[in-house]
């Protein structure tokens, strides 16, 4: 949450901001931290993963930056969905332990390849977060693990740019 805070006044969480405003929704039930807006929870978890990634100082020591792809789509659904911190934690560790797996699984060769871990595994964690805080079977989470491998993104060659943060917000999401 610090680092969402920090981030949200890096060079680019105004023009993420603005990129929002311009959507259409009458949703308006998720924060975007460190401002007043409120939005539809996928892009408070968009902006919010952006805002965490921003600064690049979200290293976990594992294979990805887990908390900008996942925190943000876990804390918009509770918030959302007036849910507790335990049910908070309890996606959050969901998240971090099917991108963990996944990301130690493939990792250096994914990283050596070219693909930017955040954006890609950071999808399934993300979408893994979100299939339990939303209660999913295991058929449905499969299914939503299906989805968010079609979505997954993020390449090595972005950084430098601001599309580096962007593959954490777009990894938040895809959850």
């Amino acid at each position: 949450f610090g680092l969402a805070l920090a981030g949200s006044a890096s060079v680019v969480a105004p023009v993420v901001r603005r990129y929002i405003a311009t959507l259409a929704s009458t949703t308006k039930s998720a924060t975007i931290v460190g401002t007043s807006m409120k939005t539809p929870p996928r892009f408070a978890a968009f902006a919010n993963g952006i805002s965490i990634h921003a600064d690049d100082y979200d290293d976990t020591g594992s294979a990805l930056h887990v908390g900008a792809p996942i925190l943000p789509a876990a804390f918009a659904l509770c918030e959302d969905g007036r849910r507790s911190g335990k049910d908070l934690m309890l996606g959050f560790h969901v998240g971090v332990e099917v991108a963990s797996k996944i990301g130690d699984a493939i990792f250096p060769r994914h990283d050596r390849e070219g693909f930017h871990t955040t954006g890609t595994i950071g999808s399934f964690g993300s979408a893994a977060a979100c299939a339990k805080l939303h209660g999913l079977t295991s058929e449905q989470t499969a299914y939503a693990l299906g989805i968010a491998a079609s979505q997954a993104s993020g390449i090595r060659r972005n950084f430098g740019s601001m599309t580096k943060a962007f593959h954490a917000g777009h990894a938040a999401e895809n959850g």
